[in-house]
């Protein structure tokens, strides 16, 4: 889980809080989505973008909850 973090106590705290809800890679993305999507509307961009590229690193390609870099430049 570290990998996609930027090593703030917060984020290590947030992602402990959820791991005991992951099992595999389907509850990876679920959670993961979920803790991008709280920090995006608490204004933490950096670690919505680091918590989404946790999420998206298990997606197969034709994911449709991943997003496109086109997609995200024009958001």
């Amino acid at each position: 889980m570290n990998r996609f973090s930027n090593g703030s106590p917060d984020m290590f705290a947030e992602m402990r809080a959820v791991a005991p809800r992951i099992r595999d890679y389907a509850d990876d993305i679920r959670e993961f989505l979920q803790l991008s999507e709280r920090a995006l509307r608490a204004g933490e961009t950096l670690k919505a973008t680091y918590y989404l590229r946790s999420a998206e690193f298990y997606m197969f390609p034709d994911d449709p909850r991943k997003r496109s870099p086109a997609a995200s430049s024009s958001a």
